[in-house]
């Protein structure tokens, strides 16, 4: 399942697709695979494997959930009300949380500040390690 998914991740490298449509195409593909994960956990459940497909319900509601919160920041541009995790995880790491209205503002300054735009680089800074 990985190599199918660093596969479909490399062949999307080769194109010059923007940010936002490449992550719309992996919440399209992460519906699939949690369609996958549905059908496995009913069929142990059917099977009478109530221990692992207990377990794999816990893992679909995880799935589901992080599937349904990057479906509504790609393709409706804001965040959910139901986002009740983002706070606590950002406040626990101890990272911000940018909202789209504060990444366009942010995301036009370029990074790391240059005092030339000579090739992207600040003057005076060699590649060369002297």
């Amino acid at each position: 399942m990985f190599s199918l998914l660093d596969m479909i991740n490399g062949s999307l490298g080769y194109f010059n697709l923007s940010v936002k449509i490449k992550n719309r195409i992996y919440v399209g593909l992460a519906f699939f695979g949690d369609l996958y994960l549905i059908y496995v956990t009913f069929m142990l459940l059917k099977n009478q494997s109530w221990l692992r497909g207990f377990l794999y319900f816990l893992a679909v509601v995880g799935v589901t959930y992080y599937l349904y919160l990057n479906a509504v920041y790609y393709f409706l541009g804001k965040t959910s009300r139901f986002d009740f995790l983002s706070p606590w995880l950002s406040k626990l790491t101890g990272t911000t949380r940018e909202t789209p209205k504060k990444r366009s503002v942010s995301g036009s300054k370029s990074w790391p500040p240059c005092k030339s735009k000579q090739w992207g680089r600040p003057t005076g800074y060699s590649l060369v390690k002297t």
